[in-house]
């Protein structure tokens, strides 16, 4: 799976998880050398909200790991 396949699964999958509370989005936000895809969970009444950062799933993922681990992971960070 390509990365912008890959940012997309993963903006879906959390979306239907989440539900119609959360809006799901993925930012880019600049950094030092570079940008980084950012996916944001935005709650209505809830400022700010939690970013994951997906270049670094994408990363585990090229290296094996499943979307399942993915998910259990990304769950511990929030």
């Amino acid at each position: 799976m390509k990365y912008e396949e890959f940012i997309e699964v993963v903006k879906v999958k959390a979306q239907e998880r989440l539900g119609e509370a959360y809006k799901v989005l993925v930012e880019k936000h600049m950094i030092n050398n570079g940008t980084i895809d950012t996916l944001c969970l935005n709650r209505a009444e809830e400022t700010p909200s939690p970013s994951l950062y997906l270049n670094t799933y994408f990363d585990l993922y090229q290296e094996n790991m499943s979307l399942d681990d993915m998910k259990k992971r990304m769950r511990r960070c929030l």
